[in-house]
């Protein structure tokens, strides 16, 4: 029987060659400005090469006043687009779709970090830092908002095929969904829908500027903490999202706004195979769109066996690609080891 993996799917007007997406994480390869490398484009073409569909390459900050490390990249301003550009190109040369992820901290930036303030729904201290957090105006909101449009502008420029909106994790727009951070009174405040309101209009203003650009929106199915949203809210969100022309849901878990909840971000060994998956079945369950997983899937029987559960549509790969970029292929075709290069197999003969 052939693996589910090698099966090809569609996600909004895009096909993807497998059923294998390399998750979006954070190289430092960018330059101390914000720009794209070429130590960037190797990395990211050699996961290419190894035979996932698509890549979702590393959060980009989108406002000036919002970068996470001293190395990550950065899209606020038309000067980022030669180098994403380049990235695409040698990403695309693989058979490989490039979708760009775009995401603000928060309350998560650190003023030890170029001097970032942390903003967010409420005034709140960060327990990494004990940063105290400033509240956001609405002209701050809306400010945000179309820095994340320009910014999505600026990936469909460079030749991306779809835009990722980070609102998971433990960022801004997480904050927003959490009433554990976002004790506002007004309307981006108190129910689930007013505290999904920041993302809603978001998904808006970008779909509304580039209607032929599909969305990609990724949440945290659980925050992994007592006083998180339930599975009930994270499930009216993903319906909303789908209503509002979302082509597909990237799902993960956890928040990074403390070492005790970072570790469910990037789950450990001592967390089993699949951890998210039964976070991730309710949120399947309710929407029509695609739903990508992540959380522990190692082996190819781990991604194998959420496809055939129907718990996800597509597998998110991380550390095993960090760990070996052709994965993909050896998953697909049984083989142990990578294939050959070409100069390879000469030199060989």
């Amino acid at each position: 029987m052939e693996s589910l993996l090698a099966q090809p799917g569609m996600i909004g007007p895009l096909r993807l060659k497998n059923r294998l997406i390399m998750a979006p994480m954070g190289t430092n390869f960018g330059t101390s400005d914000g720009l794209s490398t070429e130590r960037d484009r190797h990395y990211y073409a050699l996961r290419a090469e190894g035979g996932v569909a698509a890549i979702v390459t590393e959060a980009m900050a989108v406002s000036e006043g919002g970068r996470a490390h001293n190395n990550s990249l950065w899209i606020y301003h038309d000067r980022f687009i030669p180098g994403l550009a380049r990235l695409v190109q040698a990403i695309k040369a693989h058979d490989c779709l490039t979708i760009g992820q775009l995401n603000h901290r928060g309350a998560l930036l650190r003023r030890m970090v170029l001097n970032m303030e942390p903003v967010g729904p409420s005034p709140w201290r960060n327990p990494n830092t004990g940063d105290e957090v400033r509240a956001l105006d609405r002209a701050e909101i809306v400010a945000i908002q179309k820095d994340f449009v320009a910014a999505a502008r600026r990936l469909w420029q460079a030749g991306y095929d779809a835009v990722e909106l980070h609102a998971a994790n433990g960022y801004l727009f997480q904050q927003f969904l959490t009433p554990r951070i976002n004790r506002r009174t007004d309307d981006y405040g108190g129910s689930i829908g007013n505290r999904a309101r920041l993302l809603l209009e978001t998904v808006h203003r970008v779909k509304d500027a580039l209607p032929d650009f599909p969305l990609w929106v990724r949440l945290s199915c659980t925050e992994y903490c007592e006083d998180g949203y339930p599975s009930e809210d994270v499930v009216a969100v993903a319906k909303l999202l789908e209503e509002a022309g979302v082509a597909a849901l990237d799902l993960s878990g956890g928040t990074n706004e403390s070492p005790a909840l970072s570790r469910f971000c990037i789950q450990p060994p001592s967390m089993p195979r699949r951890a998210l998956e039964p976070h991730a079945r309710p949120i399947k369950a309710a929407v029509g769109i695609p739903t990508i997983l992540a959380g522990r899937i190692i082996t190819p029987a781990d991604a194998e066996g959420v496809l055939a559960d129907g718990s996800a549509d597509f597998i998110s790969l991380g550390r095993a690609l960090t760990a070996d970029a052709f994965w993909p292929k050896k998953a697909i075709s049984g083989r142990r080891s990578a294939p050959a290069s070409p100069a390879t197999s000469a030199s060989s003969g």
